[in-house]
């Protein structure tokens, strides 16, 4: 037989070739060996695989589509394109990509940034008096929203900043702000930059049930499933640290032991600080780890609740104000922030007083009333003493200015960042956000201890599962095919979680 010709006794068509022929045409099928699957050997001829697009053009044809759909609120683009149809087209360009690359860079940086210099300057052990950063924040930025009202409007700026009417109005909003960031500030003091963040994130829960039980929304099973994840993994993150920091001042303990042969035991022959849940240990370190996680907890959600409790009242207020910049609207709050911020300088010592808290935790917060002590140089200048000793502005350092000045700018410009940039950004942006404060700060540029690896599992989890919550859209149900177009159906799909 010969290969060129069709065997004997029958007839091909011409258009049917050899399969040696097909092949070495580039044509033929494929064989799997892995699974004994052959594939069809007569695909019509000429049928080839579409040739791969090159690495180069994916990359240059995803730059394009970035730059075409920019960085920036849907919302936003659509009021560009209707006014300014020439400043969105600059911001299509590279140039314009460059900067809104850079906002992204300015948000996460300052919410890293203001995170890791708090708790350097707020935690330690010499401490800077905790409510001196917001009251100096709010100054700074009357004194800022100040000068871009004169700059922008001129002196009759100063009547509309200095309106009586409106700095009322907009006092209880200053009032509950002040009040979270008491809170914030006080959360340093006893929990690190990452552990506010991981916790941070519980808000999402929070937030789900206001919008459900205020705004009627509903939510996707999958979304409660989500958000009951990053409960979890958050409180494990906090009992693993809470473990960690007893194993480790148990092993200090035990290292005592070994350098002082006269160190005195107990009666169990047990060091105190590897004595757990004993209640007659007065010097228990254990038991005061313990009361930091409580006390944190404490400060840490007080903090969120008025956080949110604010935000929810300032948007009714500032679409009252829609004809205001936010620039004037920003410093009437500010102007009421900082008497505000004054007044809690004496309130917030004296509750934790009323309330039981360490003594060791609240006197050193009254500025006011130093120590009957400090007028002796010998006794002020040594170790801790000097958190009672110096003032207003006691222990300040470079940290605690850097961390003012992030706390300013992260306030003032965050606002604006956040409300120009698309939810797929924001998202990114906190985690990274957290990403940055746990690994970096905690984890390396203010480590005390070794990071527990459960803590650090528990910590890539919140992430992971904010991540997927945020990228959870509500399920579409199509409508039945009896419903005639442009009726509704009985049921409904759920709503989206907005996340603010």
């Amino acid at each position: 037989m010969d290969g060129g010709q069709p065997l004997a006794g029958g007839s091909a068509p011409e258009h049917r070739r050899s399969l040696i022929e097909q092949i070495a045409e580039g044509g033929g099928g494929r064989c799997s060996v892995a699974g004994d699957d052959f594939e069809a050997m007569d695909r019509p001829h000429g049928h080839h695989k579409e040739p791969r697009e090159p690495l180069s053009d994916v990359v240059r044809n995803s730059f394009e589509k970035v730059k075409r759909d920019t960085l920036l609120d849907a919302g936003y683009v659509q009021e560009l394109q209707q006014q300014v149809p020439g400043q969105l087209m600059w911001l299509r360009s590279s140039l314009g990509l460059f900067i809104q690359v850079g906002l992204f860079t300015v948000y996460v940086g300052l919410d890293c940034g203001k995170t890791i210099f708090n708790s350097i300057a707020l935690k330690g052990d010499l401490r800077i008096v905790p409510q001196s950063i917001p009251i100096c924040q709010a100054f700074l930025q009357v004194v800022l929203g100040l000068s871009i009202a004169l700059s922008i409007k001129g002196k009759p700026a100063l009547a509309e900043v200095f309106n009586l009417q409106k700095i009322l109005k907009f006092l209880p909003v200053s009032l509950i702000f002040a009040a979270a960031q008491s809170f914030n500030v006080l959360s340093y003091t006893v929990l690190s930059g990452g552990t506010i963040k991981i916790l941070g994130q519980v808000r999402l829960l929070q937030t789900a049930l206001l919008s459900k039980f205020l705004l009627g929304r509903s939510y996707q099973l999958t979304q409660w499933t989500v958000i009951a994840v990053i409960v979890l993994a958050a409180g494990n993150f906090c009992l693993g640290k809470e473990d960690n920091k007893m194993r480790w001042a148990c092993y200090q303990e035990l290292q005592e032991i070994e350098a002082n042969e006269s160190y005195s035991l107990d009666s169990t022959g047990i060091p105190q600080a590897c004595i757990m849940g004993n209640p007659d240990a007065t010097d228990n370190k254990m038991q005061e780890v313990q009361s930091s996680m409580t006390l944190g907890l404490c400060y840490v959600f007080t903090y969120l609740i008025l956080s949110d409790l604010g935000s929810l009242v300032c948007e009714r207020f500032l679409k009252t104000e829609e004809d205001q910049p936010y620039y004037i609207q920003k410093t009437w709050m500010e102007i009421g922030s900082f008497p505000c911020a004054f007044i809690l300088s004496f309130l917030v010592p004296l509750g934790q007083s009323f309330l039981g808290v360490a003594e060791k935790r609240w006197r050193p917060q009254m500025w006011w009333s130093e120590h009957e002590k400090c007028s002796d140089p010998s006794w002020a200048s040594q170790g801790t003493n000097m958190n009672y000793c110096g003032g207003f502005f006691r222990n300040w350092t470079v940290a605690a200015v850097i961390a003012l000045l992030l706390c300013m700018s992260h306030s003032f410009l965050s606002g604006l960042v956040v409300k120009k940039l698309n939810s797929v950004v924001k998202l990114l942006g906190k985690c990274a956000s957290l990403a940055l404060v746990f690994f970096i700060g905690d984890c390396w540029i203010l480590r005390k201890l070794d990071p527990s690896p459960i803590c650090m599992i528990a910590a890539l989890t919140v992430m992971l599962a904010t991540f997927t919550f945020m990228n959870l859209k509500p399920s579409r149900e199509e409508k039945p095919r009896d419903v005639a177009d442009g009726q509704s159906t009985d049921r409904q799909a759920s709503v989206e979680m907005t996340q603010r």
